[in-house]
């Protein structure tokens, strides 16, 4: 690969984001743009030969998908870092992060080991650990009253219910504000924590970000749009693989 097909370096702040990481969220928001192009652009990027690099509408999925990326990551960085300010993790590292999951997985292997029950998944890939230990932060912040925007007033909680719907089982129309305060409070302190991780995130600078390198090492070939002919191929394989291994094992039954 030539320099402009090379990963290129970028930090938030002081944290470095590493190729890994950026892999890692690339994958996580493919789905959205094979779904943000089928609606808005009618293209289907799930087909044998989807050009990802061509342009539709004036838009480029495999530069729509890095800026989405991007995004994602800044949103995945500021969460972190608040929860540095709180103790509640060491820093906001992608290395930080898959050592916590290693430690979770081992912890969980011993417990196996050991006959012990398991509450939750018992083992952890880097984006369902992504997702559990950013969901536990957002439950950390949103469960304690003492954290800014998580003691809205009586007031402030009536407005939020009256701007929303809300049900209850066996109840025709919207439910009594009586019926449904814990949820709507939950959900307005809920609220007011992405807005303070997404206030946060915009505060990221990406203007210097190398944006053209991070858009052609994404289009390299065989990197991060190898696409569905790949995956195609690998099902391919692993069909024959079965079909032949049913077949020993039917030669041996027989013998």
């Amino acid at each position: 690969a030539n320099a402009t097909q090379a990963f290129p370096k970028f930090s938030f702040g002081d944290t470095t984001i590493t190729q890994a990481e950026f892999t890692q969220a690339w994958s996580s928001q493919r789905t959205a743009a094979v779904s943000y192009f089928k609606q808005k652009h009618d293209v289907n990027l799930n087909v044998r030969d989807a050009d990802w690099t061509a342009s539709y509408g004036g838009e480029k999925p495999v530069e729509w998908l890095t800026k989405q990326t991007i995004d994602t990551l800044r949103f995945r960085h500021a969460a972190y870092l608040i929860a540095v300010s709180y103790g509640l993790v060491d820093d906001d590292s992608y290395t930080g992060i898959v050592k916590r999951m290693e430690t979770l997985n081992a912890n969980n292997r011993q417990k196996r080991e050991a006959g012990q029950v398991i509450y939750g998944r018992s083992e952890y890939d880097i984006a369902s650990y992504i997702d559990y230990e950013m969901t536990a932060l957002k439950n950390d912040y949103v469960d304690d009253a003492t954290k800014p925007g998580m003691n809205p007033s009586e007031t402030e909680v009536q407005e939020f219910y009256d701007a929303h719907d809300w049900t209850v089982d066996g109840v025709e129309g919207k439910a009594p504000l009586a019926d449904v305060k814990a949820n709507v409070k939950t959900a307005l302190r809920t609220e007011r924590y992405r807005e303070r991780v997404q206030s946060k995130a915009d505060k990221i600078d990406v203007s210097t970000l190398p944006w053209k390198r991070l858009y052609a090492y994404a289009a390299t070939p065989g990197r991060l749009i190898a696409g569905p002919r790949l995956i195609r191929q690998s099902a391919a394989v692993s069909f024959w693989w079965f079909f032949f291994a049913a077949a020993i094992i039917s030669l041996m039954r027989l013998s």
